[in-house]
């Protein structure tokens, strides 16, 4: 249920705002949250590597539209080294976390 709910969220999100928004970078990330906790690493992995995608372009947008030093650039930097951080985590129990990393 919790699995096909946030799927819906993150693509109603995707429609209304873009693949490159915050938000719906956010629904991507629990869905894959979701997917990886009911032991669908492979596909979670798929789903969070699509998160580092989409918050490194939202990051780039930020920087050339307003700056370097803008409240927009630096909440999506946030957001991506949050990201970052949490990937390791986000897999270091299991055996396969080397995909991660390939």
């Amino acid at each position: 249920r919790a699995t096909s709910l946030q799927k819906k969220v993150w693509q109603k999100r995707q429609k209304l705002q873009g693949k490159n928004h915050p938000d719906t970078a956010r629904a991507l990330e629990r869905l894959a949250d979701i997917y990886r906790q009911h032991g669908s690493i492979e596909y979670a992995l798929e789903l969070r590597n699509e998160v580092l995608q989409s918050k490194e372009e939202i990051l780039s947008e930020c920087r050339s539209s307003y700056g370097e030093d803008s409240i927009q650039t630096i909440e999506a930097m946030e957001s991506l080294a949050y990201t970052y951080d949490h990937s390791f985590g986000f897999f270091c129990n299991f055996n396969n976390a080397s995909l991660f990393f390939d």
